[in-house]
């Protein structure tokens, strides 16, 4: 019965993998410089209304960022469309609702790296103090 379906857990060297991968991950992110989101959609979620399948907001390394974005396209076997932009840019679209960042954002989505999120509560907590 195991060898059908499976003793129940992964074995030890199946978890080590997905703990390294997530290592390997951080250290890629590390490389593309000070990232505040990565979203994908697009190709995906399968919602091809925004136009792009990766938007990465951040002070980022354009060769980095491509370099990235590469191996996406090689694990996904697709090429992919991408939109790097800045913090400053990022919130200055978002203030003027910008009808590219509306439709990206309006589209499904999967959150990779999302640091708005961490800063936004650590200023509530903060007013919350006093």
């Amino acid at each position: 019965m195991q060898q059908i379906f499976g003793g129940g857990s992964a074995p030890a060297d199946d978890v080590a993998a997905v703990a390294d991968d997530s290592v390997e991950e951080k250290q890629t992110l590390k490389q593309l410089g000070n990232v505040e989101l990565i979203l994908f959609t697009g190709q995906f979620t399968r919602d091809e209304r925004s136009g792009i399948d990766v938007l990465i907001v951040g002070d980022v390394n354009q060769t980095q960022g491509s370099k990235y974005v590469a191996e996406l396209e090689q694990a996904e076997g697709k090429e992919l469309r991408y939109v790097t932009i800045t913090p400053e840019e990022f919130h200055y679209r978002t203030e003027v609702n910008d009808r590219f960042l509306a439709m990206v954002m309006g589209s499904k989505l999967q959150t990779v790296v999302d640091k708005r999120v961490k800063a936004k509560n650590k200023i509530e907590k903060e007013e919350e103090r006093a």
